[in-house]
C-alpha cells in the first residue's frame, strides 16, 4: 500500500502546484474501445477487445499545457490458447480495472497535444469465459478465474495523442503498458498492455483565477447530503485451534474484492472540522483454510448495513482542492451470507455475528468549483474491533475479524450555506435547488442467466409489473442534473424448465436508483446511473414450486439507462432498461431435477413511468 499513498501525494503535490496560476477547468465524460493483452516473458498472448468508459477532469495552463485525470472502468485480458497447441482457442481472460491515469499534455501548435503519464489500476473482478472454465467452476459464489493472475493493483505508464474536434468533442489515442507483475508470488512475469481509443465530450468548463485557490471565507456550508461508491478488499485476519487459519500469510493474498456504496449527512462544525453520519452497504469477506479438508481455500462472503459516524480535520481548504483527514467507527449489521452458508453458517465450531463494529481512517480529496456541489475521492483503510465469529463452548479461540481498504468516489449537495457580511454578520440561508415528485408505471422483466451449463436453454419469458415511488430532481450545473429515487417495484419472469413444466415467479423489491440526467432540449433528456435494490419477498405460481425467499440475495445491484419527454412542467414520461449486475440468486440444474449444478440469475427489465413534480 506505499504505492498507493505515494499516488495520492503525488496526485495532491501536482493539483497543489498547479493552482498557482490561473487557467481553465473542465469536466467530461470519456468512453471508447481498446485491445489488450499480457506480455508474457517477454512476448505478447493474443490481444482481446474490450472497453473503457468513465469520467475526466483537466486543467489547462496556459495555451500549450495541460494535466489530465481520467476514472475509468477498464476491460483488459487476452485470449487464451493451449499453451502446447497454439490453434487450440480455451476462451477470453477479463481483468476488469478501475483505472485512474494521470497525464501531462503538450500541444505545441493547432489541434493536436502529445501526452505522457502514469497510470494506477484496482482489479475489480477475474474470471474466464470459456466452456471449460464453465464445466469445471471454481467454489461456490466465485466464478472461474486465471488464480494466478491475483495482483490486485497495477502500476504503469502512458503516453499518446490527442486531438480537439471541437471545443466539446476530443479524440485520443493511448497506449498503456504496465510494470507489476500480475502474478504475484512467482517467478513469471505477466504485464497489462493497451491500445486505447476513446471519444471525450466536455460538459463543464470554467476559467480560474486566484480567487479559487485562497482559503474560502466568505461561504461554509453548513449542512450537506452526499452519494458515494466505490471499490473495496477484505481479508480475514485470526487463528483457530484446529479448524480454520485465517492467518497464513499466503491467505492475506486472497482478498475479496467488493462493492461500498451510501448516503450520508455532513455537518460543518467549525472552519476546519466536519462531522458525518451516514447509511452504507459493504461487501466483506476473504478466505479460510480448512484443516480437515487439505486446507482447502474456503470463500467465505458477508455483506453489510452499516452506520458510519465520522469525525475530520481539513488542513488545506480552498474552493479548487481540500485535503482532509478522516477517522471514525462503523456499526454494522449482517445482511446476507449465502456464499458463506456452505462453509461456516452451520459449523458447531464456528458461530457468526450479525452485529460488528469497525474502525477506519483515511484521507480525502475533493473540489468545490461547482455552485453548491463538491466532488470528492476518497481511500480508507477498515479493520474490524468485534470479531464476526463468537466463542462457544467447544472452540473458545476461532476468532474472526475483517481488515481491508476502500477506494470511493462521489459527490455532495450542499443544503444550508452560512454567508458573511463585511461586518463579520453572518446567516445561514437554505440553497439546495432541487425538486420533489412522484412517480409510478408498468415494467416488463425477465431474467438472464450466466455460466448457464451446457445442455440447458433459457426459457424465461417476459412478466409484467409495476412501480411506485418518489424522486428528487437536482439541478447540477446547467442542463446536467442528478436524479435519486425510491421506488417499490415487482419483478419475476414467466418459465417452463427442462421437466415440462411452467410457471411464473415474482419477486418484491424497494430500489434506489442514483440517476445522472442531461437535458438535450426543454423536452428531452437521457438519464443513466446505478441501482441498489433490496429483496422484501417472492411469490411463485404454478409448479415446480422450487424456490422461497431465503433462496434470493437481500441486496441486488444493477445499471439503469433511458429516456425521459416533459409534457409539461409537472409531467413527464420515461422509459428505461434495466439490468442487474450482481445476482439475485443461484439457480440449480440437473438431469432429473435435483441440485447439483449452480449458474447465477440476474433480473432485467424495461420500466415505462409517468412522472409528477410536486414542487
Amino acid at each position: 500500500m506505499n504505492r498507493l499513498y505515494i499516488f495520492i501525494t503525488s496526485l495532491a503535490l501536482l493539483l497543489l502546484i498547479s493552482y498557482t496560476a490561473s487557467g481553465q477547468l473542465n469536466f467530461g465524460i470519456r468512453a471508447g474501445i481498446q485491445s489488450t493483452t499480457l506480455n508474457f516473458n517477454g512476448n505478447n498472448l493474443s490481444w482481446k477487445t474490450g472497453f473503457h468508459s468513465g469520467i475526466y477532469a483537466s486543467y489547462d495552463f496556459n495555451k500549450h499545457i495541460s494535466i489530465t485525470g481520467d476514472l475509468l472502468y477498464s476491460e483488459k485480458g487476452y485470449r487464451k490458447y493451449d499453451i502446447n497447441f497454439k490453434d487450440r482457442y480455451l476462451g477470453v481472460t477479463h481483468l476488469n480495472y478501475l483505472s485512474l491515469p494521470l497525464t501531462l499534455q503538450f500541444r505545441p501548435g493547432g489541434r493536436f497535444s502529445i501526452l505522457a503519464g502514469g497510470e494506477f489500476d484496482v482489479l475489480l473482478s477475474n474470471y474466464l469465459s470459456d466452456a471449460q472454465a464453465i464445466r469445471t467452476p471454481n467454489s461456490v459464489g466465485y466464478p472461474p478465474s486465471d488464480s494466478y493472475l491475483n495482483r490486485r493493483t497495477d502500476i504503469g505508464m502512458v503516453m499518446g495523442l490527442a486531438f480537439q474536434v471541437n471545443p466539446h468533442i476530443s479524440l485520443m489515442l493511448r497506449y498503456t503498458r504496465g510494470y507489476r507483475n500480475l502474478a504475484s508470488g512467482t517467478s513469471i512475469p505477466f504485464y497489462n498492455q493497451a491500445l486505447q481509443f476513446s471519444l471525450g465530450y466536455s460538459l463543464y468548463k470554467r476559467t480560474m483565477d486566484s480567487s479559487y485557490f485562497v482559503p474560502a471565507r466568505e461561504k461554509r456550508a453548513i449542512i450537506s447530503i452526499g452519494v458515494r461508491q466505490g471499490i473495496s478488499s477484505y481479508s480475514l485476519v485470526g487463528s483457530g485451534i484446529d479448524r480454520y487459519f485465517a492467518s497464513d500469510p499466503a491467505l492475506r493474498q486472497s482478498n475479496r474484492t467488493g462493492y461500498d456504496a451510501g448516503l450520508e449527512l455532513r455537518f460543518d462544525l467549525f472552519k476546519y472540522l466536519f462531522a458525518s453520519i451516514g447509511v452504507s452497504y459493504f461487501q466483506k469477506g476473504g478466505y479460510l483454510y480448512h484443516s480437515n479438508n487439505n486446507y482447502i481455500n474456503y470463500p467465505v462472503a458477508l455483506d453489510y448495513i452499516g452506520v458510519p459516524i465520522v469525525t475530520g480535520f481539513s488542513p488545506i481548504k480552498t474552493r479548487a482542492l481540500t485535503i482532509s483527514v478522516e477517522g471514525g467507527l462503523v456499526v454494522n449489521y449482517e445482511v446476507s451470507a449465502q456464499n458463506a452458508s456452505l462453509d461456516i453458517s452451520n459449523d458447531p465450531y464456528l458461530h457468526r455475528k450479525t452485529n460488528i463494529v469497525s474502525t477506519f481512517y483515511g484521507l480525502e480529496l475533493s473540489t468545490n468549483v461547482l455552485r453548491n456541489y463538491g466532488i470528492f475521492v476518497s481511500y480508507r483503510r477498515i479493520t474490524d474491533v468485534t470479531p464476526f465469529t463468537e466463542n462457544n463452548e467447544t472452540n473458545d479461540d476461532d476468532q474472526f475479524i475483517h481488515q481491508g481498504k476502500s477506494f470511493s468516489a462521489g459527490m455532495r449537495l450542499r443544503l444550508t450555506q452560512e454567508n458573511r457580511g463585511p461586518s463579520n454578520t453572518s446567516d445561514v440561508n437554505w440553497v439546495a435547488p432541487f425538486s420533489i415528485g412522484v412517480k409510478g408505471g408498468i415494467n416488463l422483466n425477465n431474467v438472464a442467466y450466466r455460466d448457464l451449463p451446457s445442455g440447458y436453454a433459457s426459457n424465461a419469458s417476459l412478466q409484467p409489473g409495476g412501480h411506485l415511488g418518489v424522486f428528487f430532481q437536482i439541478k447540477i450545473y446547467r442542463n446536467l442534473f442528478f436524479m435519486p429515487e425510491v421506488q417499490y417495484i415487482t419483478k419475476g419472469y414467466k418459465y417452463s424448465d427442462t421437466r415440462g413444466e411452467a410457471g411464473h415467479l415474482l419477486t418484491h423489491y424497494v430500489e434506489q436508483p442514483f440517476m445522472i440526467g442531461y437535458a438535450l432540449s426543454r423536452t428531452l433528456s437521457i438519464e443513466a446511473g446505478p441501482t441498489v435494490g433490496f429483496f422484501l419477498w417472492s411469490n411463485q405460481k404454478g409448479a415446480p414450486n422450487d424456490y422461497k425467499s431465503e433462496d434470493f440475495n437481500l441486496v441486488e445491484f444493477g445499471m439503469n439507462g433511458g429516456l425521459r419527454y416533459s409534457l409539461s412542467q409537472r409531467i413527464s414520461l420515461a422509459c428505461r432498461y434495466y439490468r442487474g449486475t450482481k445476482n439475485n440468486a443461484d439457480v440449480f440444474f440437473s438431469a432429473d431435477g435435483g441440485h447439483q449444478s449452480s449458474t447465477q440469475e440476474r433480473n432485467e427489465n424495461f420500466q415505462f413511468s409517468t412522472y409528477f413534480r410536486l414542487k
